[in-house]
C-alpha cells in the first residue's frame, strides 16, 4: 500500500501510470489529506509509481524536507497529521525563500535599468513585496510583506530581518 499526502493549501491531482496497464490514472488529493493507493500492486508496480511521483517533487516522509513540492508519501504506513503539518511548514518556508530571492532579483534589475550611462538616477532603489488578500478575508498576521533596497553605490542590498 502506498499513502500519498498533500501538504499544500490547494487540491492536488496526482497523475501516474502503472507499467503493465499503461493507462493514465489521476487521483485527487484534497488539501491536508492523504489517499491510499495500490492495495493489489506488486513491489515493481509500486516502485514505478514512486519513481514517477519523485520526478514531480514528491518526497518520502523520512527524507529531509527541503525543496518539497507538497506531496509526501510512505509505504505501508499512514502519514501522521504531525508529519503533514511539518511538510506544510517546509512548503511555506520554501515559498518565502523563493519570494525573497525574486524580490532581490527585481530590485537589482530595476536598479540596473534605471541607470543612465552607468550613473544612478535615483538615490535609493527599493522594491516592496506585499501579499494581496482575497476579498472578504481578514489578515492573519502571517502575510508576506518585505522591502528590498539597493544602496547608492549599487553594491549592497538591505533586506528586512
Amino acid at each position: 500500500m502506498l499513502y500519498i499526502s498533500n501538504t499544500t493549501k490547494h487540491h492536488h491531482r496526482v497523475c501516474f501510470r502503472i507499467p503493465e496497464h499503461n493507462r493514465f490514472q489521476v487521483v485527487e488529493i484534497p488539501s491536508g489529506h492523504q489517499v491510499a493507493l495500490g492495495k493489489t500492486w506488486s513491489q515493481a508496480q509500486r516502485d514505478a509509481v514512486i519513481k514517477q511521483l519523485q520526478t514531480y517533487g514528491a518526497r518520502e516522509v523520512n527524507e529531509k524536507l527541503e525543496r518539497v513540492t507538497g506531496l509526501l508519501y510512505r509505504v505501508e504506513k499512514v502519514v501522521k497529521s504531525e508529519e503533514i503539518l511539518e511538510g506544510h511548514a517546509a512548503v511555506v518556508d520554501m515559498q518565502e525563500r523563493r519570494s525573497a530571492a525574486e524580490a532581490t532579483k527585481s530590485a537589482l534589475a530595476f536598479d540596473q535599468s534605471s541607470r543612465k550611462g552607468g550613473r544612478r538616477v535615483a538615490k535609493i532603489t527599493e522594491v516592496e513585496v506585499v501579499q494581496d488578500l482575497p476579498p472578504k478575508t481578514r489578515p492573519s498576521g502571517d502575510e508576506i510583506k518585505m522591502r528590498v533596497s539597493v544602496e547608492p553605490d549599487g553594491g549592497k542590498l538591505s533586506l528586512p530581518s
